[in-house]
């Protein structure tokens, strides 16, 4: 499960890029690998990284970043297959590629 997790699972935009995570960390902002719109989302406004089992979100922004899984704001969550994401003013979803 975690070796299928970790070779397919993917973060999609709303333009449909996919971006793989793997063991790397993914970062969302004005700086990050993922561009992310809306105030407060400068620099690095989040982060996914692996931890051994799972990738997880992680909230590096500041008070007023808007970091959301599944419209519940979180510092940090173990991400889910179907996950819906929304940081600042842009959503994301977390999918295992061979389901799209």
């Amino acid at each position: 499960r975690e070796q299928n997790l970790l070779n397919n699972a993917c973060i999609i935009d709303e333009t449909g890029n996919k971006v793989f995570p793997e063991t790397n960390t993914i970062t969302f902002g004005s700086a990050g690998t993922i561009k992310a719109k809306g105030m407060f989302t400068g620099k690095i406004a989040a982060e996914v990284s692996w931890n051994g089992t799972a990738h997880v979100l992680s909230k590096k922004g500041g008070f007023l970043c808007t970091v959301k899984v599944n419209d519940v704001g979180i510092n940090e969550q173990q991400l889910t297959v179907g996950n819906r994401i929304q940081i600042g003013n842009s959503s994301f979803e977390y999918v295992l590629h061979s389901d799209r």
